[in-house]
Formats: structure tokens, sequence, C-alpha cells
């Protein structure tokens, strides 16, 4: 049995999101389905969402134990936002359901699936030549939560520097990181309980705060001077408000987004977690910004338009949205 509320009758446009999240893995998956299951629920479209949280031993094992699927074969459409389900689950989604969705960084597999959505700026360089399945993805495709689409771009009175690293910190940079505080105006986002603590009592400058939700990161965003993140999901969410954004590559996963956003000028240069200079090469550009008036630009991409595309994907079964 599924985790969650299904519907009471599941029509046939129904949308079932499959996705993960844990340490490792962090929250860029979850944050982005969550924005797109809300979308389509706000135009009358039945969905549901679950999540394994690897992190959890109550977490829903969709990945591992499939005696859920009873209860959603209403669901029309299943969309997959994995790192970890292989080919063989795809399959057994195939048999199931009318349409599967792959939701795709960087080719991870061959898809056994109708369709796969790559939702990163540079969808164009990755080579899908090995997949049967349509293939959309690109700027028209970027997947920003509702308040994120609706805000507008803001530098607060308080003109800090901000740093986000996503669901976890799986490479423990925020030890590093806290160091800042004696230069900078800093606050650390540390989503992980058990460790606030401890970076509270080492950098009694910083500001420390735990996981927030929506409205208070976004709040957080548009109040910071400059904002540290990974080079995620975040980086799309920093680009289109226009803020001040040094991007930290964590994992390979993030080096479409790191290396695009470094050539278009958003970043002003590519920065690794191993870098044994990270502590400086932070400084010095977050100095620099925040003495700089320099006025940043948004991106070209128009979220409510790239919504409206998942809508004609996943609710009305059109192959060739945008």
């Amino acid at each position: 049995m599924l985790p969650v509320c299904l519907p009471a009758k599941i029509s046939m446009n129904g949308v079932l999101f499959l996705t993960e999240a844990g340490p490792e893995i962090g929250l860029g998956h979850v944050t982005r389905m969550r924005a797109v299951e809300a979308y389509l629920a706000e135009r009358n479209v039945e969905t549901a969402l679950v999540v394994r949280d690897i992190s959890s031993p109550d977490s829903c094992e969709w990945l591992a134990d499939f005696s859920w699927l009873p209860d959603c074969r209403g669901f029309d459409c299943v969309v997959v936002d994995s790192y970890l389900a292989d080919r063989s689950k795809y399959e057994i989604l195939r048999r199931e359901f009318s349409r599967v969705v792959a939701i795709d960084d960087y080719n991870r597999i061959v898809y056994p699936a109708d369709l796969i959505i790559n939702p990163n700026v540079y969808f164009s360089s990755v080579d899908y030549s090995s997949q049967s399945a349509v293939c959309v993805g690109g700027p028209c495709y970027i997947i920003l939560r509702g308040l994120f689409r609706a805000a507008r771009p803001s530098s607060g009175p308080t003109g800090g520097v901000l740093v986000t690293l996503g669901g976890s910190d799986c490479r423990r940079l925020l030890s590093r990181f806290g160091s800042l505080s004696e230069t900078l105006p800093l606050t650390l986002i540390v989503p992980e309980e058990a460790a606030r603590p401890e970076l509270k009592r080492l950098f009694p400058l910083a500001r420390v705060l735990g996981r927030l939700d929506e409205a208070d990161m976004l709040d957080n965003f548009l109040r910071a001077r400059v904002v540290v993140p990974g080079c995620g999901q975040s980086l799309h969410e920093l680009a289109y408000l226009a803020k001040n954004t040094i991007g930290i590559w964590i994992d390979d996963d993030q080096t479409g987004n790191c290396d695009y956003y470094v050539a278009s000028g958003f970043l002003k240069q590519k920065i690794t977690w191993d870098d044994p200079h990270l502590e400086d090469k932070v400084t010095e550009l977050a100095l620099k910004f925040l003495s700089s008036h320099e006025q940043r630009t948004r991106p070209a991409f128009d979220p409510e338009r790239n919504m409206e595309n998942y809508f004609r994907h996943l609710a009305l079964k059109d192959n060739h949205a945008a």
C-alpha cells in the first residue's frame, strides 16, 4: 500500500509521480516533482506523489516492492524522477500504465518509456540517440516552484551571504564555509538537525537556519545579496531571481548546469567542492558582489509557459508540446 492519499476515483488523465530523496541524492528530485504535481492539481488533474526517502525507515519502498500497483492502476500516466530505478523497474511500470514518462538529467540509462524529459538548460548537449522514446528538454522545461515563478528580483536590506547546499551536506562543506563568518555576514542553511548545534557553537557569528519551506527559502533568497548553492536545481531558481550566485560543483550530475551557467556568465567561474582554495575563492567573489552595483539579468525562459508544457505532455498526452 502507498502511504499517500489517493483520489477516491482516479480519472483516466490522472498522473502518478514516483521519486526519491536522501543524503546522497538531496531534495532536487522531490522539489521539481512537487512543483509539477502542484501545477497539475491546480489545473484539476488528479495526482499523487510518492517519495522514497532513503534516510527514513518508514518511507515507501516503491522501488523495491511493487505491491502498491493494484491501488494505482487507475492512473493513466506515471512520471519517474529517479537515479536509482533501473531498466527492469521501468519495464514493470510500462506493463501497468498507459504512459511512462522518465525525468532524466544526463541520459542515465536506455529507458523503456514513452517520453523522456530533461528539465535542464543543457539538454541540447546530451546525446539521446540511444533512446527510442521521444526526448524533449531545455530551457522550455526548467521547473520552478510556484512562489518562485511569481517572484520578482530583489536584494533586501540585510544584504548578506547565504549558503545553501541542498537537502544534505554530503561533502561536509558547511563547516568549511562557517569560517567565512569572521569576514562575511553569513547565513548557513543546515537541513540536518543533528549538525546544527555544533555549527552554532563553532561559528557564533553565523546565522544558522534549519530546513526551510518554499516560502521561507524564497524569502531568504530575496534578502541575500549573495547566494552560495550547489549547482543543481537551485541554480535555475537563482538565475530566474537574478541573484549574485557563487555555485559550488558537488557531483557529476551537476556538471551540465555548472558548465552552462559559467559559459552564460551567470556564474563567474567553476568552483569544485574539493578545491583546496575553496574558502578563499568564495570569499573573494562574495566581497566583489557585496561591493558591486551590477544589475543581473534574468534568463529568457518563461516558467509559467514551461509548466504549461508539462500539463500538455502529462495530462493532454501530447508528446510534442513545446
